[in-house]
């Protein structure tokens, strides 16, 4: 059964010198005056609904700029941020969405979860106490729900370690219900699935930048229904 949701027709962006991807980063307008904090969100094929403007994010007292890679798995978003050059301004917080793509590119969950963590060593390098990771939708195809959640685990573990803060999105997607993916049961539906993503990244992003909170102790994600 595919998705019920509804996804814009996909616009061709330009090619990545870096990895062969196609690549778009995107900033808000007068991002160096704008006296919002500015969060820089990086990751796939997931974000493409925003750097397009197809999907509006909340508006507040937060700014987003996009970096987004369709098709990039870990080795290739890390690449593409080591190869970042100078930004409009510093970001005040750095969203890195999970990359789910490692399911593909990887051939054991050991070698995803080692390529993740590289990943996030060059983000904290290049964004020293500013990053934060939010787990990547689950998909309907190419994996398991299982292997998916195991995925999950070990990233999750994996951030736990270099201590940066792994947001879960498990409770959010919920596979059953299909109109928040659209028909090729990977990517959310414009309509209804990114919006939750939108909340998602906008209700973390203020949790990391206003709401102290204390450390709690990694727990294992019990299977999705």
């Amino acid at each position: 059964m595919a998705g019920c949701g509804s996804r814009h027709k996909v616009r061709r962006w330009p090619v990545s010198d870096i990895t062969g991807h196609q690549h778009k980063t995107v900033f808000p307008d007068n991002c160096h005056a704008n006296a919002k904090e500015f969060v820089f969100v990086v990751g796939d094929s997931h974000l493409r609904s925003f750097a397009d403007g197809v999907v509006n994010k909340p508006e507040g007292r937060l700014s987003f700029g996009f970096m987004a890679t369709p098709g990039g798995d870990a080795t290739a978003l890390r690449l593409e941020i080591s190869h970042l050059g100078d930004t409009p301004r510093t970001p005040d917080a750095v969203c890195l969405l999970a990359p789910g793509n490692n399911m593909t590119s990887s051939r054991t969950i050991e070698e995803a979860a080692r390529a993740f963590g590289t990943l996030l060593s060059v983000a904290l390098q290049h964004w020293p106490n500013k990053v934060f990771v939010v787990d990547f939708p689950i998909r309907h195809v190419h994996a398991t729900l299982e292997y998916q959640l195991l995925l999950k685990q070990e990233y999750h573990r994996v951030a736990a370690k270099m201590g940066v803060r792994y947001f879960s999105t498990n409770y959010v997607f919920q596979p059953s219900k299909r109109h928040l993916w659209c028909q090729d049961l990977v990517h959310l539906s414009d309509d209804k699935g990114m919006s939750l993503l939108a909340d998602f990244i906008w209700n973390t992003s203020h949790s990391i930048l206003h709401i102290p909170v204390n450390p709690v102790p990694l727990r294992v994600h019990p299977t999705l229904k």
